[in-house]
């Protein structure tokens, strides 16, 4: 029974990364029958408080603690108690913005103390024998993401209007380069493109890692791998998300450096020139083909149907503009919910 009880947070940590990449898709689609959209989207985070609640008290009454441990559930502390400083400071907050803008922000914290808890408690030997599992976890989901990605692609853009998506809902049916119905974009499950983009980095990563040994592997494995990481790759472009593209080039370089560092200073030290001359063949390219539509909209998100004030550049350094005098005016800040995506919960509009 204690040995079972010690896996409780590892199994958490498995049930997460298998359904949080689907939780917007079935929050919306589950609450059309049953009503309560609110419960389905908090459920999670009622459920994930509990469970990291449970997992570093049973990491004390185990007496596997570490010291790192202990720092990080006192800094988890003591910025969720700021976070009530804060409310507490601003009462005339949005309710419902502050209590996301609260939700989000401590998010983070309870994953790191979820995976630290299950890790510890499990031990290092226990942990490196689930690794494979964890593994598996991660692709099968992503590849089902990535899958429904490319097909939503080529889908009416407007399918899951059809299982409760809507802006009245809280979230948005499809996407699109600078609101142009000409250039869809992908966001599977996920709650937009960014989101999606930035989920399967992580696949992307671990089949790198594999594909670092592809030679060790049976012809049936080598195709099964590179078949993935193509279709992973194929979602990932389709999200047009250029800050995911150029993490993406920032991961590949690293995994490439990490695995094979010595034979990667070999190769730059011999055909460097010719990286450097391919570089600016595709600058070339790319400035002779500045005025194709479909290159333009690609790398520069604006296009000749834009629609609304502004193309999506110029919103980034708005809100890049807007944040900045925010800071200036009141570098304390309004309170949780204030900015990003909980204020949009305001009807009143956010404050900064």
């Amino acid at each position: 029974m204690q040995r079972i009880v010690r896996f409780i947070p590892f199994w958490g940590v498995i049930a997460l990364l298998a359904y949080m990449p689907f939780h917007i898709f079935l929050s919306q689609w589950l609450s059309t029958a049953t009503g309560g959209l609110d419960a389905w989207k908090l459920g999670k985070d009622v459920v994930l408080a509990a469970l990291v609640l449970f997992s570093i008290c049973l990491v004390y009454q185990q007496r596997c603690t570490s010291k790192e441990f202990t720092i990080l559930v006192g800094i988890a502390s003591a910025y969720g108690l700021l976070h009530v400083v804060l409310w507490l400071a601003h009462p005339t907050l949005f309710r419902d913005s502050a209590l996301l803008g609260t939700i989000y922000n401590n998010r983070l914290f309870a994953y790191l103390l979820l995976g630290a808890s299950a890790g510890l408690l499990l031990g290092r030997d226990e942990l490196k024998a689930r690794m494979p599992l964890l593994r598996t976890v991660i692709i099968t989901v992503s590849t089902v993401v990535a899958v429904l990605g490319i097909a939503q692609y080529f889908l009416p853009k407007d399918i899951l209007t059809h299982v409760g998506y809507s802006l009245g809902r809280g979230v948005r049916p499809n996407f699109f380069i600078d609101d142009n119905p000409a250039f869809p974009r992908i966001m599977s499950t996920l709650r937009d493109p960014n989101s999606l983009a930035a989920y399967l980095l992580l696949p992307l990563a671990l089949l790198t890692v594999r594909l670092a040994h592809i030679r060790d592997y049976a012809w049936r494995r080598k195709i099964l791998l590179l078949g993935l990481f193509a279709l992973h790759i194929a979602a990932l472009y389709l999200t047009f998300a250029r800050s995911a593209w150029l993490a993406a080039a920032v991961m590949f370089t690293g995994v490439i450096w990490w695995r094979f560092s010595s034979q990667f200073v070999r190769i730059i030290r011999r055909w460097w020139p010719l990286a450097v001359v391919l570089a600016l063949l595709t600058g070339a390219m790319l400035f002779a083909e500045r005025h194709n539509a479909a290159v333009d909209s690609i790398l520069t998100h604006s296009t000749s149907a834009q629609v609304g004030q502004y193309d999506s550049n110029q919103y980034h350094w708005l809100y890049v503009k807007r944040g900045l005098e925010g800071i200036s005016h009141n570098p304390l800040g309004h309170g949780p919910g204030t900015a990003g995506l909980a204020s949009i919960q305001n009807p009143h509009g956010g404050l900064l």
